[in-house]
């Protein structure tokens, strides 16, 4: 479904835009110099990046590929492996604050039970407390003041149900209820004073929507709003007071959406580029400055955009000679990286654009065949994979802003 230019809804930003303006250049990058990230073995994936250029993952080793190791990294590249408790012998780290504090899980190969963990800059590990009621919990992400949010299953249970869990920086925990109805609860963003944000959705067998959501100081869920005639919603990700995600559409597809988390008048906006369907949001700025991707209606080719903070889409061309373009990641000052990639999608190049809109050829790591940048951070510098055929196959790779 296309909307309407000027459909408004109560409680609801809706904006679209007619024109699409595009800016485009083919220079490489000047300012960066690319880093491969330590890899024993054959793999290696990155999982999240701050703000010192630290980024955070976990090996996977060829023989034992369940027997994860959880890593940090330096700026230079250099590894530093994450402790393990005494009786585990795995783990998995899946974020990092800019005081290089780590959030993950450790789990035994005996038992493969998931146990939340924090570990701190120096590498060393405090076991979380796990949600009463659920034999696993992890944790997931963690902000600079110290809130650590997850989840927790019960696989014992005829419907496995998760639910959303919060950690206070002195390591108490929380479980966060689903909405009245629902079974299952999930956290996608934590502010910096605990406020938790996600979505809630009921029996899986049901097919029913999600639902975007909201946990104050006292646990309760509240939906975000949404327009009326959307059939379900998704928050999967904040920064600052924005956040972004999706609505369902009457026909069965998705329309992207950022929500101004007010706390007096929380307010969603519909972004659809004109001429392009599918459109997704993959992250958002503390400006409200918010990065997706659309499907040209005539060419079916992929594009990549940024709207402002009042809503109005601009096309983050591709580099000279192609037509298909990913953005992943946007820092603070609206710098984007991505994809580009050829007609004949035969050559995809690492690319960033510029706070007004010019792309660049990120450096290409030697010996690799393909790369994606998937973390951005507020000096510029981005982290993502490289593969290659030969090893490591897939590793961790760092480009470093110098001159940005």
């Amino acid at each position: 479904m296309l909307l309407r230019k000027g459909m408004v809804c109560t409680a609801v930003g809706l904006l679209l835009s007619v024109s699409i303006p595009a800016v485009a250049a083919g220079a490489e990058a000047r300012g960066f110099t690319v880093v491969a990230l330590e890899t024993p073995g054959s793999v290696s994936r990155v999982t999240g990046l701050n703000d010192s250029d630290m980024a955070v993952g976990v090996l996977i080793p060829d023989e034992y590929p369940w027997d994860t190791i959880p890593v940090r990294w330096g700026r230079d590249g250099g590894l530093t492996r994450l402790t393990l408790p005494e009786d585990a012998d795995a783990g998995y780290a899946y974020g990092i604050n800019n005081e290089g504090t780590c959030a993950g899980m450790v789990y035994s190969e005996a038992t493969l039970v998931q146990r939340p963990a924090r570990w701190d800059l120096d590498g060393r590990v405090t076991e979380l407390p796990g949600a009463p009621g659920f034999p696993e919990t992890a944790a997931m992400r963690v902000t600079d003041s110290g809130w650590v949010g997850g989840f927790a299953t019960n696989d014992r249970l005829p419907a496995h149900p998760w639910h959303a869990v919060r950690w206070d920086p002195a390591g108490g925990i929380e479980v966060l209820e689903p909405l009245p109805g629902d079974e299952h609860s999930s956290v996608t963003g934590l502010t910096d004073d605990g406020v938790a944000y996600g979505f809630s959705a009921r029996k899986r067998a049901t097919g029913a929507p999600s639902a975007a959501v909201r946990w104050g100081p006292d646990g309760t869920p509240t939906a975000l709003p949404v327009p009326s005639w959307a059939t379900g919603s998704e928050l999967r990700g904040l920064r600052g007071r924005f956040a972004y995600g999706s609505v369902g559409l009457p026909n069965g597809r998705s329309a992207a959406v950022r929500w101004n988390l007010r706390e007096d008048a929380t307010t969603v906006t519909v972004l659809e580029p004109e001429g392009f369907e599918w459109p997704y949001v993959w992250g958002v700025n503390a400006r409200g400055e918010t990065l997706g991707s659309g499907q040209g209606l005539e060419d079916r080719h992929q594009k990549a955009f940024r709207w402002n903070r009042s809503g109005k889409p601009t096309e983050l061309a591709p580099l000279p000679g192609d037509d298909w373009a990913t953005a992943n990641a946007i820092n603070g000052s609206g710098a984007a990286v991505g994809t580009s990639t050829n007609p004949d999608r035969t050559e995809t190049r690492t690319v960033r654009w510029s706070p007004s809109g010019r792309i660049a050829e990120l450096p290409l790591l030697p010996g690799t065949g393909y790369e994606s940048p998937e973390y951005t951070n507020e000096r510029g510098s981005a982290a993502g994979q490289a593969y290659s055929t030969t090893e490591p196959h897939s590793r961790g790779v760092l480009w470093v802003a110098t001159d940005d």
